[in-house]
């Protein structure tokens, strides 16, 4: 684990893919349910990271590479907000679970049983917040993950508010400008924010070919997409005077997971908490 900021007041930093429980290919600290890993080893995964951060409960995202942000506020983290399944609770039975709420979390193309989803959706140290990119929120204790595997986790802190927010910000979110839709519905002003991008594929890595970025392509070269650098450039009209780029490319770094070195991979996060 790498910590950004360690202070009274707030905790940022980003994991990497030692300290877990998983195997293979996801080994070993994965925490994505959906990339085809045993869920019982993501489930503890999230808990050693609860317990390294102190945290009293995870809040992580069905990230879907959009630009909608969304405030965490006490009534999430009493639910079980989970994308994953629609649960139907039947006493005493464990059959398997067919139809739109059946994900496999774990075998390839294997439904999870009922009795695995109650588990799993049961576990009130974490939650899963349904299909955005960006999430805030004021409640001290929570740590707001962000999942990635060569998209840029981006984290953010407003002193003025003592408000914290994690974004999700690949091709499509920079694209986007997630972070200026992300300050706006915190109601920040870049002047007032402190903000930290970790580990992500660099510019060197980066190939997209010729797609056609429209007004973006002024950040491709030679067939490369400079990440990094659309968002310094978004920051910078967004006024924000204190930023921080990590110059780790998780192409290049073994340390980290990263889906366009090896495809079937799992995810590391990006986290930030304020603390009580």
């Amino acid at each position: 684990m790498r910590k950004f900021i360690e202070s009274e007041r707030v905790l940022a930093g980003e994991t990497t893919r030692e300290g877990g429980v998983s195997t293979g290919a996801y080994a070993s600290l994965n925490l994505a349910f959906h990339v085809g890993d045993n869920s019982l080893a993501v489930k503890k995964n999230r808990e050693i990271l609860r317990k390294r951060l102190g945290a009293q409960k995870l809040v992580f995202m069905e990230q879907i590479h959009g630009t909608n942000a969304r405030e965490i506020v006490e009534s999430d983290l009493n639910s079980n907000l989970n994308y994953t399944e629609n649960l139907v609770r039947e006493t005493g039975q464990c059959r398997e679970a067919w139809g739109s709420g059946a994900v496999s979390h774990g075998r390839k193309g294997a439904a999870l049983s009922r009795c695995e989803i109650q588990t799993h959706n049961s576990n009130l140290n974490y939650i899963d917040v349904p299909q955005c990119d960006a999430i805030f929120t004021k409640i001290p204790g929570v740590a707001l993950c962000v999942m990635v595997a060569d998209c840029s986790p981006v984290l953010i802190y407003d002193r003025s508010q003592n408000i914290v927010a994690a974004v999700h910000a690949g091709r499509a979110g920079v694209c986007g400008e997630i972070v200026s839709k992300t300050l706006r519905a915190m109601n920040s002003r870049g002047e007032d924010v402190e903000i930290w991008v970790g580990a992500r594929i660099l510019g060197s890595c980066y190939e997209i070919g010729e797609l056609d970025l429209g007004e973006f392509s002024r950040f491709v070269r030679d067939g490369r997409f400079d990440m990094s650098a659309a968002l310094r450039a978004e920051l910078a009209k967004l006024g924000v005077r204190r930023a921080h780029f990590e110059q780790i490319c998780t192409h290049c770094d073994p340390r980290f997971f990263s889906y366009r070195r090896d495809g079937v991979c799992g995810r590391f996060c990006g986290f930030i908490m304020l603390r009580d």
